[in-house]
């Protein structure tokens, strides 16, 4: 509802400023919308778009089945149609559900003004420069040391938990403290897409578990005392300096958003990249382990081995093998023309971890930033 209502608004706001009532929209006042969208710019950096084809493609479908809707509210079913008054077709296409990947029909709207038409693509996974960017956009961001901390965090927590932005939301100190107690820590995380009290175990590195910890030794643990006091201290780690109370998941969107402006990163980089990196990371380093020589015996693997299948669905928290399809490509296609041998996903995962915070730790002793 919320980004139902989101996505409307533009259009609402659009239809305010020309004094135009829904009704009254033609094909051209549409396209005059959709082009007004192109043409917002990135207040930090003009030289960019504010919005790229992908979102404004987004917000021109919800805002036609909007219309649509206005369309029959005043008894002109074909207001958005083929040949209506706005000229919007309605494409089928398939998708697969559940964990027997039953395929369900479903639709999408189109019209002419959109760019290139098809259903909408799927994101690439954020490349390890760009991560790299954002972290040093942290450093200059001139934030508060807490600030800083949570930040560095969130971009750790992203880049090794694969998490969604709504089940880092729901992180909690409790889970963070229990899995440093483990020889092997398991990270405890909400499955927001598999129904309520729904949580998966995603493997994790005792140095990212160090990292979550000293925040909470330095920062957020104070941040609770003074403003909400101890009594009343929620477990949730991602707070709010000046409140206490705990982060909503559009503000991880948010954050990343504007360290992206400040690192002057031109494409896409949101926080659900860091999950497509995450899922295509860990199927590089399975490929690898097990030295498939192709994408179709990688599949054969996952479909015929239900202990390799149900560990996959485990750290990624899908429910059906078939959506991983798309990593398995980009997984190959990143491991096409060098191979690793190594004993165990997750020493190299430690590794490659390792190696990450070594650089980190290094820039901040070279900026004087030490917490």
């Amino acid at each position: 509802m919320g980004d139902y209502a989101a996505k409307i608004s533009q259009l609402i706001r659009f239809c305010y400023r020309n004094n135009w009532n829904f009704i009254d929209l033609t094909d051209d006042k549409f396209t005059i919308f959709i082009n007004s969208l192109r043409s917002e710019r990135n207040q930090a950096n003009p030289q960019v778009r504010k919005k790229t084809e992908i979102t404004i493609t987004a917000v021109g479908r919800i805002c036609l089945d909007f219309l649509s809707f206005v369309g029959h509210f005043y008894g002109d079913p074909e207001f958005v149609s083929e040949r209506g008054t706005i000229r919007g077709t309605q494409k089928q296409y398939t998708v697969t559900e559940g964990r027997e990947g039953n395929p369900i029909q479903s639709q999408y709207w189109h019209h002419h003004s959109f760019s290139g038409g098809d259903r909408l693509k799927k994101r690439n996974p954020i490349p390890a420069e760009n991560i790299e960017k954002l972290r040093e956009a942290v450093n200059a961001y001139g934030g508060s040391r807490f600030i800083q901390s949570r930040q560095h965090c969130l971009l750790s927590v992203l880049e090794q938990v694969g998490a969604r932005r709504g089940e880092i939301a729901e992180l909690r100190v409790s889970d963070i403290l229990k899995a440093s107690n483990m020889a092997h820590p398991m990270l405890k995380i909400v499955n927001l897409k598999q129904g309520d009290n729904q949580y998966r175990m995603v493997p994790v590195t005792h140095m990212l578990l160090s990292e979550l910890r000293k925040h909470i030794r330095l920062y957020r643990n104070k941040v609770i005392k003074h403003k909400l006091g101890k009594s009343n201290d929620h477990d949730l780690f991602f707070i709010s300096q000046t409140s206490g109370r705990p982060l909503t998941d559009s503000t991880f969107g948010s954050e990343i958003s504007a360290l992206r402006a400040i690192a002057g990163i031109e494409e896409k980089a949101c926080a659900h990249m860091f999950r497509h990196a995450f899922i295509t990371n860990l199927f590089v380093l399975l490929i690898e382990r097990h030295e498939f020589e192709n994408t179709d015996d990688f599949r054969k693997a996952l479909l015929n081995s239900e202990k390799f299948k149900m560990e996959v669905m485990q750290w990624t928290g899908h429910r059906n093998m078939n959506s991983l399809d798309h990593y398995v490509d980009f997984a190959f296609a990143k491991v096409a023309g060098y191979a690793k041998t190594l004993t165990s996903v997750h020493l190299l995962r430690a590794t490659e971890v390792f190696d990450k915070m070594l650089f980190q730790l290094t820039e901040k002793l070279k900026s004087g930033i030490v917490y």
